[in-house]
């Protein structure tokens, strides 16, 4: 009976831990810029080889990645918003741009591409900010560390 319990118990826990919910609001991703420490692919941890950025403002998502072996940087504007449901049939809703929003997505569409991505926020403070990219871009579902640096 005890053990019986116990399980129920345990159970409840791990449900409510899966299902927790980490929520970000517009605001506080306007004029933050994020560098990216490490990726988790297939629990494997890898350190980046070039210096990747991020920076948002109300309606852009900048990334910046600089090569560091050809000392040049490259700078990606894209428009972004933050939801609160998963993208569905990537389709990019542009009326939600640099409206200020709450959730647990971050959706960006490439311009070059065509393409809109969703990135679930894993974890989030002042100081970091974990991403899980669902393949798309990567090719490959992983999970982005970034540290804050602005």
């Amino acid at each position: 009976m005890n053990f019986r319990f116990f399980f129920v118990i345990a159970s409840c826990f791990v449900t409510l831990l899966c299902n927790a919910q980490v929520q970000v609001s517009t605001k506080q991703l306007i004029g933050t810029k994020w560098e990216v420490v490490k990726r988790r692919i297939r629990n494997k941890e890898e350190k980046p080889i070039q210096k990747n950025t991020v920076e948002f403002s109300m309606d852009s998502y900048c990334e910046s990645i600089s090569m560091l072996t050809r000392n040049e940087t490259k700078h990606f504007d894209k428009p972004y918003y933050v939801s609160d449901t998963e993208l569905a049939d990537s389709v990019f809703n542009r009326k939600n741009v640099g409206i200020n929003l709450k959730g647990k997505y971050i959706i960006v569409y490439n311009n070059k591409t065509k393409k809109a991505t969703c990135h679930t926020i894993v974890s989030f403070n002042d100081d970091e900010m974990v991403l899980y990219h669902k393949a798309g871009e990567y090719k490959i579902d992983c999970y982005v560390t970034y540290k804050r640096v602005k």
